[in-house]
């Protein structure tokens, strides 16, 4: 993910982390060529790696991070950085081309969105909406959105647009649990640190936890 600065609040909108949660992080080409045999003795439950960005830029560290991670048998994840500037439709196919079918033990795709590209938050929605669509038939699984409260909030008018896909929040606070934007009642992913350290790395790398077991984002595909 991009790294940025957040800074803690306590507002309204966080809900309560449930108690058997799992840890895990996500990855993209900037953390260099992973050792996921040192990432499982590490106990991390489950791992996302940046797939796409895009109609055509593709993680260059993508297929071994897929692979490695399929090796050492932890639940693994996709995440597809979204640009509103280009075609929606175009951003899901490119990332379903280079992703592929999920497998049943794999985690939903994920749609990154972070950056408006100038344009209007209608707009962006609007195109949003497309994309997520079209995910959600090429993968036959419904997609969690990321994203991060201040981006929501202030570029999207905090709408709750888009509040019945499942939620990865990222929001590096000291608090119990995470600030939810728009419409959001709770989370399926917490991001949680974007300066972590663990072994087999390269760091800084981020930091995630689940709301409940990881096994619970397990889902069959949708139905014919």
């Amino acid at each position: 993910m991009a790294r940025r600065t957040l800074v803690p609040r306590s507002r309204p909108g966080s809900a309560e982390p449930m108690s058997a949660d799992s840890r895990g992080l996500d990855v993209y080409h900037k953390n260099g060529i992973i050792d996921w045999s040192a990432v499982a003795t590490a106990g991390s439950a489950f791992a996302i790696a940046k797939a796409t960005e895009g109609i055509h830029f593709t993680d260059d560290q993508f297929p071994s991070n897929w692979a490695g991670i399929k090796g050492i048998r932890i639940a693994r994840g996709a995440y597809h950085f979204f640009r509103p500037s280009v075609d929606p439709e175009q951003q899901a196919r490119h990332f379903f081309d280079v992703v592929g079918l999920l497998d049943p033990e794999d985690l939903p795709p994920v749609l990154d969105v972070e950056v408006g590209g100038g344009l209007s938050a209608d707009i962006i929605l609007d195109r949003l909406a497309v994309c997520l669509k079209t995910t959600e038939t090429l993968f036959r699984r419904r997609p969690l959105i990321y994203t991060y409260p201040w981006f929501w909030e202030t570029q999207l008018n905090n709408s709750p647009r888009s509040s019945d896909y499942p939620l990865w929040i990222a929001n590096y606070t000291t608090r119990r649990a995470p600030r939810l934007p728009g419409g959001w009642k709770t989370w399926l992913l917490w991001q949680y640190s974007a300066t972590g350290k663990i072994g087999g790395v390269q760091p800084p790398v981020d930091l995630d936890r689940s709301n409940g077991p990881i096994t619970s984002l397990l889902r069959p595909s949708l139905p014919a």
